[in-house]
């Protein structure tokens, strides 16, 4: 075997295991390191999320209703499923 390919793939397994080892020993995780937090996936802020996305979906149903000249849609009717005609 080349001496060239013995050395890149020798190069490269240590590269690898090196990866691999600072994956398993660093202290912490990836999220830590990167200062990256996510309060928006808490399940207590699910219900606040909600309804907001409704409040927006609604206000922009509403918006092209009112273009329209056709009457605004409530939030009830929005809730209970009723055709948006």
């Amino acid at each position: 075997m080349d001496p060239f390919v013995i050395a890149i793939g020798g190069f490269l397994g240590i590269m690898l295991l090196w990866v691999l080892f600072l994956g398993v020993w660093y202290p912490g995780s990836g999220a830590d390191v990167l200062d990256w937090h996510t309060p928006e996936h808490h399940a207590e802020n699910e219900g606040v999320r909600e309804s907001d996305d409704l409040a927006q979906m609604l206000e922009g149903v509403n918006a092209k209703r009112r273009a329209r000249g056709e009457r605004e849609l409530t939030l009830r009717e929005l809730r209970e499923g009723k055709p948006l005609t």
